[in-house]
Formats: structure tokens, sequence, C-alpha cells
């Protein structure tokens, strides 16, 4: 196994060194992914005569490969990206960004079974779903790979979707976080009033259920904000760090035994309750 770590060290440093994303070309694309395909031509031959362990076996097939298959589907989806990027006004970009992290969300939920699996690092499957040849009837289907017994499992290639897909999110937030100079609200502008720091104490998974809230009825600039945007104002104005938003959606879509909307709920119930105590006098 130490063969191996050295090869995917060795592909990582090559492939800071050609600094893809800094310059994203067609050029510069098609020599990540000869790199890419080399590393995995090296791995597949390490592979073909060494006789791994079943521990040592899950460890390739669960981390070391989609790591390295990642790479491919990333440098992919991010060409894809930018050269389709629409030439027009930042909230034009925006739009089509916040779309694409979307669509990556689409695909989580879609795979939702798996994802949960990968996402908090459960292991009690690996024997049927990262050793070759094993095979585990009655769960949901997995998006299967190549065909090739001897250098793929059920899982390893759906694993490499999950982490390109994470890192391409991560550029995308990144890209809608500095897509433009101005913050969703002008900061220069102060009230005369000396106001005091308001600091969000709850929960944060109840601030997401706010800030998807406030963006799917387009509260905010005539509608025009992102589900970025609001997140950074909320996070800039109650001193609080929510996180990614397409990570933090999933924490409140995947709910099974409580309300996606528990939070909004419970301040339903609140505003009724004081109505009613009112009326009642």
């Amino acid at each position: 196994m130490e063969k191996i770590k050295l090869i995917e060290e060795k592909l990582v440093s090559s492939l800071n060194a050609l600094n893809f994303e800094a310059d994203i070309t067609l050029k510069l694309l098609n020599a990540a992914l000869a790199v890419i395909s080399s590393t995995v031509e090296d791995l597949r031959a390490v592979i073909a005569i060494s006789h791994p362990s079943g521990e040592e076996e899950v460890e390739f097939f669960k981390v070391i490969k989609p790591r390295v298959l990642a790479y491919q589907f990333f440098y992919t989806a991010l060409f894809k990206l930018e050269s389709g990027k629409p030439v027009g006004p930042p909230e034009l970009i925006r739009e089509y960004y916040h779309k694409k992290l979307l669509q990556g969300a689409a695909y989580f939920n879609e795979h939702r079974f798996y994802y949960d699996y990968y996402r908090f690092g459960s292991n009690d499957l690996d024997q049927y779903l990262f050793i070759r040849g094993a095979s585990l009837p009655l769960i949901p289907f997995a998006e299967l790979g190549p065909p090739d017994k001897s250098f793929s499992t059920l899982l390893d290639y759906t694993f490499a979707r999950f982490i390109s897909i994470e890192m391409l999110s991560d550029y995308i937030s990144e890209k809608l976080g500095y897509s433009d100079n101005q913050k969703l609200f002008n900061s220069n502008v102060h009230s005369e009033k000396k106001q005091r720091k308001m600091r969000w104490t709850g929960e944060t998974v109840n601030l997401v259920e706010i800030a998807y809230g406030i963006w799917l009825t387009g509260q905010i600039n005539n509608g025009s904000a992102t589900i970025t945007d609001i997140f950074y104002w909320l996070e800039d104005n109650l001193q609080v760090s929510i996180g990614k938003p397409h990570r933090r959606w999933l924490d409140i879509s995947k709910r099974k035994r409580i309300s996606p909307t528990r939070f909004i709920n419970q301040m339903e119930a609140e505003i009724n309750n004081r109505i009613e105590k009112e009326i009642a006098g």
C-alpha cells in the first residue's frame, strides 16, 4: 500500500504544478487528464500483482481510487462549467453558478442512501461495497462505472462522483462569494443610532431554514439575491458561521422523523399562541 500512496502523492504534485484552476484552458485540461489516466493505469498495475488484505482492499477502493478518479470528474466538470458560463451582468452569472450548485445537490439526493453512507463515514457494509466480486442485494441502485471486475467494486465510482461534486460545489461557492465586489447590503451606510451587536445563539440549522425560506420566497433584492448571498449576510450580521449552502440544505431536506421546517413550524406556533392569548385578553 505504501507504493500506492506514493503514486497518489505524485499525482497531486503534478496537478498542483499544472495550476489548472488558475488557467482553465482545454490544453491544461488535456494535460491534467493525461496525468490522471496514467496514474489510474499505474494503480491498476500495482493492484493486479499485489495481494491486499481485506482492510487494505477496502481502503483502496473506498478512499484512494475514488480520490484519484474524483480529479478526473472534477477537472472535466470545471472546464465545462467555466466554458459554458454566460456573458452578462453579475446577477446572470450568479444565477448560472447557483443552478449548477442545485444540480450537485440533486445528485446527492438521487443517491441519498449511499451519500449518507459516504458522508457519515459508515463502514458496516464495507465488505460488500468495497471488495471486488462482492454483491449486496436489496439496497438502492448505485451508479456503476466501467465494468472491470479486477479493478472496481460496487461503490468506488459513486464515491468518486461524490468527492468531485463536493469539490465543484466548493469551487462554485467561492465564486458566488466573490463574484461581486459589493456586499448584499451597502456596508458603508451606517445608522445614526449606535446599535447593539446581535449574535445568533440558537442552532445554526434553524438559520438554514430561515435562509432558504427567505431565498425561495424572493424576499431580498426583488428575488435576485442568491442563497449564498443570504448566507453571507446572515453570517456577517449575526456573527455566526452557517456553512456551505448546498451541504446545509441536505441537513434539513434529509430529515425523516422531524419536519424539514421544524423551526419555522415552531415560530408559527409561538406567533399563533401569542395572538390567541391577546384575543383571550
